[in-house]
């Protein structure tokens, strides 16, 4: 449920992720954490550093709880039709 929220999200912004999962008990240097892990095609994050060079966007995110994920993507732009579909 939680996963359609965030590409719920995504789409609104006009962008569209490769992978979007939540993961229990993974291996971090501190122990173990669950999260989200997010992937992207790596164009778009060249697209999105043009749109917006402060933004923080990689190919790939990982974030704690629903909630930072959804927070994160307010911080993105919305990406123009054109540019997506030019990849």
């Amino acid at each position: 449920m939680s996963s359609r929220k965030i590409l719920a999200a995504l789409k609104k912004k006009n962008i569209t992720a490769i992978r979007c999962e939540y993961l229990r008990g993974c291996p971090t240097p501190s122990g173990y954490a669950n999260g989200y892990d997010l992937e992207f095609d790596e164009a778009l994050e060249d697209v999105i550093f043009n749109l917006d060079q402060s933004c923080h966007f990689d190919s790939i995110m990982e974030l704690d709880d629903l909630q930072s994920v959804l927070d994160w993507i307010d911080t993105l732009p919305v990406v123009p039709i054109k540019m997506t579909e030019s990849k």
